[in-house]
């Protein structure tokens, strides 16, 4: 797994290895009585009831399933976290057959409105990019600060996946999605189209640019 640069993105790999620990568990827990069993063979003449056993062979698994809800839920609750606090910066995402455009909220400059928009477009490949990775205009956010992404489609469902901010959200048609974005790190990070949107799918790359405060205005 890519290296998380976010918080969400932090916990979600915390998560993830909390749950492998378990899954290894009960695994070697299961191929251990199955060994058993194979080796020893009993015969039992008569089913007797044994509370106890039933009480702790009930509890036991509750217990291990708790052990995963509950932080699966706070992970949950992380995620909305976020939309408390009041966002910084907002931009909407469109995701389209196949390319990607961007909006910014518009902001007031030398006292007029400035609304900036444009489309983001896979570049062809060259010596020194990421193959199918490289697009022309990558979208850029304030690092440190809370970004508001507006998420929608002007055609199919397309999913925004940026996998190293812990960042994946779909586009649905006639909906406006919401979610926030926080990255401590400056740097590029890159994502696709995770969602199979048609033929050009693979071809819907995305860059994120994550710059210091003062560079934008």
């Amino acid at each position: 797994m890519l290296k998380a640069h976010s918080s969400i993105g932090v916990y979600l790999d915390l998560f993830h290895d909390w749950s492998l620990v378990i899954l290894i568990f009960i695994s070697f827990l299961v191929f251990s009585i199955i060994l058993i069993f194979r080796i020893k063979r009993w015969c039992f003449k008569d089913l007797v009831e044994v509370h106890g056993l039933e009480f702790v062979w009930t509890v036991i698994p509750g217990i291990v399933l708790m052990l995963l809800v509950i932080p699966s839920l706070y992970g949950l609750f992380l995620l909305d976290l976020s939309g408390v606090c009041s966002p910084r910066r907002t931009v909407t995402v469109t995701g389209r057959q196949w390319y990607w455009s961007y909006s910014y909220v518009p902001y007031t400059l030398n006292n007029a409105k400035v609304r900036l928009s444009y489309d983001s477009f896979m570049k062809i490949d060259s010596g020194c990019d990421f193959r199918n990775l490289e697009v022309d205009c990558p979208l850029v956010i304030v690092a440190s600060v809370l970004n508001r992404i507006l998420l929608r489609s002007s055609d199919v469902i397309h999913r925004f996946a940026i996998p190293q901010l812990g960042f994946k959200l779909d586009c649905v048609p006639g909906r406006l999605s919401q979610s926030y974005l926080r990255s401590y790190y400056l740097g590029t990070f890159y994502g696709q189209c995770s969602e199979i949107c048609g033929a050009n799918h693979s071809f819907m790359p995305i860059r994120l640019e994550c710059v210091p405060r003062f560079e934008v205005i």
